[in-house]
């Protein structure tokens, strides 16, 4: 009986033993990899293992492009892009952003990918264009609608409080969390209690002095309230140099104020009806308004002088403004059209 025991346990043994081989197996490395593919082995079968086994290392857009050139085949390089959507931990750069699309992972699966790491760079329209012709043509006959329009929420925006930790606290280096803190800022006021976790979660004194010189919020406090429309203030703008603020009533005027000083320094009277919108051109020089009256009327802002109506929209004139050269004028109406005007030479 012992006998036949123990001859259960040994088979036992034998057939778990290439399991528990198996599980422990280690990961591969960037070297290894490289070596692997290199060697011309399978890459269906070198896809397999890298599956199975995984990898200790992030691939940047860099090392894809390495594998590529020494003869990686898409099966090979789309197991390496799902595991870096997998496990993922930092913003997603401009190189390996490309390498993804271009292994073939779907749209909607980078799309989501960008939304919940988000990027850290700035998307051009030539970068764009380099997307759509970066993937397998099966890919490109489809749609890359979600992964652009993902591009367009996420873009280059401030870290929150709880990115940073999770950048620090998945393993990213300072140097990069750094870098990051620099080109994009913050979105929240640092206080110390925050700047002790950030520290408990890695941070070097290089990350921390980022996070406190990063460009954060502004902070706005009421430094005074200006009086003297006798009906409600549609619209407010302020002069180029931000000496003076203009404001729209539906008093049918528009003022001019002192920013130091909140002091009225003239009224413009003209309109016929309720004015909904101001704007100063670039020299300040002069002023555009418009209103339920359906005209632009321009104001000479030195004088309080109108200079010119502009008449042409069928229905309220909802939206001023000026090009940044000064030479146009655009106006948006809510008869569904917008004009604009040319300063004659």
């Amino acid at each position: 009986m012992k006998l036949r025991c123990s001859a259960l346990i040994l088979i036992i043994a034998t057939l778990s033993f290439p399991q528990t081989l198996s599980s422990g197996q280690k990961p591969l490395t960037k070297t290894q990899l490289q070596q692997l593919v290199a060697a011309g082995m399978d890459s269906e079968r070198l896809a397999k293992t890298v599956a199975e086994r995984g990898i200790d290392f992030a691939p940047s857009g860099e090392y894809f492009a390495e594998l590529r050139k020494i003869g990686a085949q898409p099966a090979l390089l789309k197991v390496l892009g799902e595991i870096v959507l997998k496990s993922g931990k930092q913003p997603i750069d401009k190189d390996l952003l490309l390498e993804l699309v271009a292994t073939g992972i779907e749209s909607v699966r980078l799309a989501k990918a960008v939304l919940e790491l988000g990027i850290d760079f700035q998307p051009t329209a030539e970068y764009i264009q380099a997307l759509q012709s970066a993937g397998p043509k099966e890919v490109l006959l489809g749609t890359l609608e979600a992964l652009l329009n993902a591009l367009r929420e996420a873009g280059a925006t401030p870290l929150r409080s709880d990115q940073v930790l999770s950048l620090l606290a998945g393993g990213v280096a300072n140097e990069r969390v750094a870098t990051l803190l620099k080109r994009r800022g913050i979105d929240f006021k640092p206080t110390d209690e925050y700047l002790e976790t950030l520290r408990i979660a890695g941070a070097d004194e290089a990350v921390l002095k980022a996070v406190q010189e990063a460009k954060g919020p502004p902070e706005f406090g009421l430094a005074r309230t200006v009086e003297g429309h006798s009906d409600e203030v549609t619209s407010v703008a302020f002069s180029p140099d931000g000496h003076q603020l203009a404001s729209a009533s539906r008093d049918k005027t528009v003022k001019l104020w002192e920013v130091e000083t909140g002091r009225e320094v003239r009224s413009l009277a003209g309109h016929g009806e309720v004015v909904l919108c101001v704007a100063f051109s670039p020299d300040q020089r002069h002023l555009a308004s418009g209103g339920d009256d359906m005209t632009v009327k321009l104001w000479e802002v030195s004088t309080g002088r109108e200079i010119q109506t502009l008449a042409g929209h069928n229905d309220s004139v909802l939206s001023v403004a000026f090009s940044p050269d000064g030479r146009y004028l655009a106006s948006g109406s809510r008869d569904k059209t917008v004009k604009l005007w040319q300063q004659r030479e």
